[in-house]
């Protein structure tokens, strides 16, 4: 034991020690920090006139819903929201370009609209032009999205038995949530930026130690093939949990610091009308999580297991940005279950929330409905299995005196 651990402080020495892995490192943590913060850069206006920076409206956005926090999504609810947007909406188009138009833009803004931006932003996310939608029929046109997003997978009854699923949440809590949802929806984004950090910082793990001889002359000593293997798996390994974990939490902060971390128990289906599961938006923060966690360790399994094989880390680091990069551009169709479901579970694909729940391809066991993102767990575990027998064979291929 006290060997690996030798062997393990002295691979992630050797590994700190390449300058690359600093600025693969810094890079990753900037790109983790700007993203969120961006959104505070900006202006608003109105027909050309200034009304407020970005963060100010943003502010006040929170302040005011946070005022009806806890509120029910009920239909008088419902109907207190419509009569009061509706009835913005026809003032803001009568004062037009009339004197003092500006300030009472903002006011009546502020007033009437801006309480219920969660309400509007989620029934946008319904598919449906707000202005034409009636409110009331908010709940019947979230069955009806969940009904035509999962009819390619499930039969009518299992969508039935989803949709009865989905209404256990029903009526919503109303509340402040996009400091959570944010996080949620840029899990994609980070996580490719982490696993190709990761690709950069362990491209050179095995590759060019072979053509060097360096793996022969350190085969040949008293640690031998597997504690130098194990130290060296161990590392690359380690290295992606802990990066995948600190910019999560940085992440998690940074979104919190702009938009607030409040909302963390209110339903995720206000949000994301596809996800028929009834879970939090702390739930779904944590499963989005978990999905860019594994995500970044079966990158650092590839990565090792490609450099195993190389004579350079540059044919890795090709290798490693492709197999990140082409998944985003080719897609393959939900009808195709099977190929789409192994192909949406790459790490460029599985922290995307559309991918994780994808309709497509839930599976049905008994009374439980499986979603994408549950297969990752197995999958991810037997790939990595597979990707470390692979390493050990590679390193057995290139011991002293072969």
């Amino acid at each position: 034991m006290k060997e690996l651990a030798f062997l393990f402080r002295l691979e992630y020495g050797k590994l700190m020690k390449r300058r690359l892995t600093w600025f693969a490192i810094l890079g990753i943590l900037l790109l983790v920090i700007a993203d969120p913060t961006a959104s505070l850069v900006g202006t608003r206006y109105y027909d050309g006139t200034p009304i407020g920076s970005s963060a100010q409206w943003r502010t006040w956005e929170r302040e005011v819903v946070d005022a009806m926090e806890g509120m029910v999504i009920d239909e008088a609810f419902l109907k207190r929201a419509e009569q009061s947007v509706r009835a913005f909406w026809d003032e803001a188009e009568e004062i037009r370009g009339t004197e003092g138009a500006t300030e009472r833009y903002v006011s009546g803004y502020m007033e009437m609209e801006m309480p219920y931006n969660i309400l509007l932003e989620s029934i946008s996310g319904l598919g449906i032009r707000r202005y034409e939608m009636d409110f009331t029929e908010y709940y019947a046109q979230y069955d009806a999205y969940i009904r035509d997003y999962y009819k390619s997978g499930l039969s009518e009854k299992a969508i039935s038995e989803l949709v009865a699923m989905s209404r256990k949440n029903q009526p919503f809590v109303y509340g402040w949530q996009k400091g959570c949802n944010m996080y949620a929806e840029t899990r994609n984004g980070l996580s490719f930026y982490t696993c190709f950090a990761l690709v950069i910082c362990l491209s050179g793990m095995f590759a060019g130690e072979v053509s060097s001889r360096m793996e022969a002359v350190v085969l040949s000593t008293r640690y031998g093939k597997n504690k130098l293997l194990a130290a060296k798996l161990l590392v690359g390994m380690s290295l992606a949990l802990v990066v995948s974990v600190v910019t999560s939490l940085i992440s998690y902060v940074a979104n919190g610091m702009v938009y607030g971390v409040g909302g963390t128990e209110l339903a995720a289906q206000m949000m994301h009308p596809f996800i028929a599961w009834n879970l939090t938006m702390g739930q779904l923060c944590l499963i989005m999580t978990g999905c860019g966690v594994l995500a970044a360790m079966l990158t650092a399994a590839v990565t090792m297991a490609l450099s195993a094989q190389a004579k350079s880390s540059s044919s890795v680091l090709i290798i490693g940005f492709l197999f990140l990069l082409i998944p985003l551009f080719i897609n393959i169709p939900g009808q195709y279950r099977i190929p789409a479901a192994i192909y949406h579970l790459l790490p460029s694909l599985l922290p995307n929330i559309q991918y994780a729940f994808d309709g497509s391809l839930v599976l049905q066991i008994g009374d439980s409905f499986l979603p994408e993102w549950q297969f990752a767990y197995p999958v991810y575990l037997a790939a990595c299995t597979i990707l470390t027998v692979i390493i050990y064979r590679t390193f057995q291929k290139h011991q002293v005196g072969r």
